[in-house]
């Protein structure tokens, strides 16, 4: 007799002396399970809907559910909190998780998908295609305040200090104290000791103005300085008698008095970061004030190569902008002397969304065209060789689509939500647990989603949801099925024996089963156990099903199959309790007979 044996447990890992199974480098096909902190095979809990939450309006078409391009949370100083979620349009969630627009007239797509910072007590949305917006808590606005286009009237006001020429501009301002670009100069006027009035002094359109900033020359002069604030929105007159000694600071036109629509939002350094959808330079706001950018606060990452910016982050206090084909760093220490240096070529990852920082490490992970990798600011790591073929069975044409999440309480975890086959549509969780190096992969084909995102509830537990395309949000890693459908378990492993006795002919005539035992909350679950002697793809045959009901946790299958290799599959469809997978032992006899080669 024979044993091939592997046993997953107290190492944290399978027993590899004689039959390695690493995930990917022992499974073929590991779905529906994942390791554990222990290093068993555990069955995935399931997926719990809101159903009084249900976001209608395919992109906000009447009567057809939304799909869901984005979920944020929230937290305000004062310290209420709630979820921002976006389709189209924008949505808060009320206490009754119902979902309420709070900013329509969107055009996105189902691609688009948004990002989200938060500064101080307000949320930086962005999408790419529509104008880059803010949440306060209460109500959503443009970022950036767009100049008044009226240029006001000077008069003369009686006697006065002012002798001179002077004119006037009229800047917006918000409650944030955000200011928009001056607006047109006014008429000149020469005086000898008078006062100033200024009329037809402009009113926003835009809410979320409060107040208008006056600017003005001094005697002759050609620069606008502050001369008052109008604490309103309506006031259109101003009487000016300040002499040139008491004016304040001196108005700037800025680069983007609305900034372009960003595909993403990094801050470092105080800076917020951004780049355009489809271009190739970086810009970043002055330091604490996100909404102001400069003339030349603008990087070129090499235009010439044709290639765009996909995301952005910080590794370690370092800002890393990804290009699909390359990587770079940033250098400096403000905006005088910031600048990017290309440091991988050929590299590079396929969206921001997918780009996640590894909990507790200075590294991130990120999808390529060829697989997931890793990087730490200076060099990039192939990490998917294991599941090479399964991420070649991905939806190639929606790798730019991919999002991801860090997992850690407690499975550290990191869980890409993509596409498989020609699905148009993400139904499959790649999952890396970066502790024990170790990939599965999660089918959802019943609760197909668009959004993967970790949230934190007021208690501090970690929460992952989806957001669907069916205008639902979906708890992860919650209950026995995906919204009543079972939960497919479905693992194929390497062929045994190993390498080494390759070309005997093989009688395989038992297996012994380790599994965790039930918990009296559960009925016990079944696995019904195959067996190939030809390929991974079959035909297999059955030998048995394994229920996990006995208190020692293992149970024995006799069979007869007969070849050079064996590989067995495990599968479950059939009931939502949860198992554990411990090991399992196969024994064999080599029959003296050699396998002919062909």
């Amino acid at each position: 007799m024979i044993l091939s044996s592997s046993r997953i447990g107290s190492l944290g890992g399978l027993d590899t002396d004689r039959s390695p199974l690493i995930p990917g480098d022992s499974f073929l096909r590991l779905r529906g399970v994942h390791f554990n902190e222990q290093g068993s095979l555990t069955r995935w809990k399931g997926f719990t809907k809101n159903v009084q939450g249900q976001i209608m309006g395919l992109l906000n078409e009447s009567g057809i559910p939304a799909v869901f391009t984005g979920l944020f949370p929230y937290l305000k100083s004062s310290g209420a909190r709630h979820v921002i979620g976006t389709a189209r349009d924008v949505y808060k969630q009320d206490p009754t998780n119902v979902w309420a627009v709070i900013k329509s007239g969107q055009t996105g797509t189902k691609n688009d998908l948004y990002d989200a910072i938060q500064y101080n007590d307000r949320l930086f949305i962005c999408n790419g295609v529509d104008p880059n917006l803010y949440y306060d808590g209460t109500s959503v606005f443009g970022m950036g305040i767009a100049a008044p286009t009226v240029a006001s009237v000077a008069t003369l006001n009686g006697i006065g200090v002012l002798t001179g020429t002077y004119s006037y501009r009229v800047a917006f301002l918000n409650a944030a104290g955000d200011e928009s670009n001056m607006g047109p100069v006014s008429n000149g006027l020469v005086t000898t000791l008078n006062g100033l009035l200024l009329s037809n002094i402009p009113a926003s359109t835009d809410p979320q103005v409060t107040a208008r900033r006056i600017y003005r020359t001094t005697a002759n002069g050609a620069v606008y300085l502050q001369v008052a604030d109008i604490a309103d929105n309506t006031t259109t007159t101003f009487s000016d008698n300040n002499g040139d000694g008491v004016l304040g600071i001196r108005g700037v036109t800025f680069s983007f008095g609305i900034p372009p629509p960003a595909l993403f939002f990094v801050m470092h350094r105080g800076h917020l970061f951004m780049a355009k959808k489809n271009g190739t330079e970086v810009l970043f706001s002055a330091p604490g004030k996100p909404t102001v950018f400069h003339p030349n606060d603008v990087r070129d990452l090499d235009r010439f190569d044709g290639i765009t910016i996909t995301g952005g982050v910080v590794i370690s206090g370092i800002l890393v902008i990804f290009k699909s084909n390359s990587i770079w760093n940033i250098g400096g220490e403000d905006r005088t002397n910031f600048a990017f240096t290309k440091q991988v070529h050929s590299i590079g990852a396929m969206n921001h969304h997918g780009i996640v920082k590894i909990p507790g490490k200075p590294v991130v992970a990120f999808p390529s065209e060829d697989g997931f990798y890793m990087y730490d600011t200076v060099r990039e790591t192939v990490i998917s060789d294991p599941i090479s073929p399964e991420y070649r069975k991905l939806n190639q044409g929606r790798l730019p689509n991919i999002v991801g999440v860090p997992y850690k309480k407690p499975n550290n975890m990191i869980l890409w939500l993509a596409s498989s086959g020609g699905s148009p549509v993400h139904d499959t969780l790649v999952v890396w647990d970066y502790f024990q190096n170790k990939w599965a992969m999660r089918d959802i084909p019943t609760v197909q989603s668009n959004i993967i995102k970790l949230l934190t509830d007021p208690f501090g537990n970690e929460r992952f949801y989806l957001g669907g395309i069916d205008g639902y949000v979906r708890q992860g890693d919650d209950g026995f099925s995906d919204d009543t459908a079972n939960i497919i378990t479905d693992i194929v492993t390497r062929p045994f024996p190993s390498e080494s006795n390759k070309g005997q002919f093989k009688n395989f005539y038992s297996l012994e089963f380790y599994y965790g035992p039930p918990s009296n909350a559960f009925a016990a679950a079944s696995i019904d156990i195959y067996g190939s002697v030809t390929t991974e793809e079959g035909p297999f045959t059955k030998i048995g099903t394994i229920v996990m009901d006995k208190e020692n946790g293992i149970s024995a299958l006799n069979f007869n199959l007969y070849g050079e290799m064996l590989f067995l599959r495990f599968t479950e469809t059939s009931t939502a309790y949860p198992f554990v997978i411990r090991g399992w032992k196969l024994h064999y006899r080599e029959t003296g007979r050699r396998i002919k080669p062909n």
